[in-house]
């Protein structure tokens, strides 16, 4: 019954996306669903954040981005704030982290494999050392 929650991929990362190619709105198709769960949605976010667009694009479009997805949650009706959004992205942020290092401890290990995970831990250590991820998850 908690309002936030949500389907969660759990593994929302440019490499399981495929785009269509044409103009205007392009289909995406989300792949790799095994680790789906039902979470706070801000956890896909925080991750495909931290995770999976680069330290560069994060920094530059991160407030734009999550201001429009208040905008766009609460014309349908989610009762959010940009606060909340936040708060809950910079804790999701931590899903990043615990799956880098996790992840790469348990699959088979390739040269690619490697490179994508220490991205990955880089990129989601950041994200939670810029906002403060430990001290928000403590005071909430």
């Amino acid at each position: 019954n908690h309002p936030k929650l949500s389907l969660v991929h759990g593994d929302f990362r440019l490499d399981n996306m495929l785009f269509g190619i044409g103009g205007g709105a392009e289909p995406i198709a989300i792949l790799d669903w095994q680790t789906l769960s039902i979470g706070h949605p801000m956890t896909d976010i925080g991750y495909f954040m931290g995770c999976g667009i680069g330290h560069d694009l994060r920094k530059r479009y991160e407030a734009e981005l999550l201001d429009l997805y208040c905008s766009e949650m609460t014309a349908r009706g989610v009762p959010l704030t940009l606060d909340d959004i936040w708060r809950d992205y910079v804790i999701g942020a931590l899903h990043g982290v615990s799956t880098a290092v996790f992840s790469a401890a348990f699959v088979e290990r390739t040269e690619r494999g490697d490179a994508n995970f220490l991205s990955m831990a880089r990129g989601a250590c950041a994200l939670a050392l810029e906002h403060g991820s430990l001290r928000m998850l403590e005071e909430n």
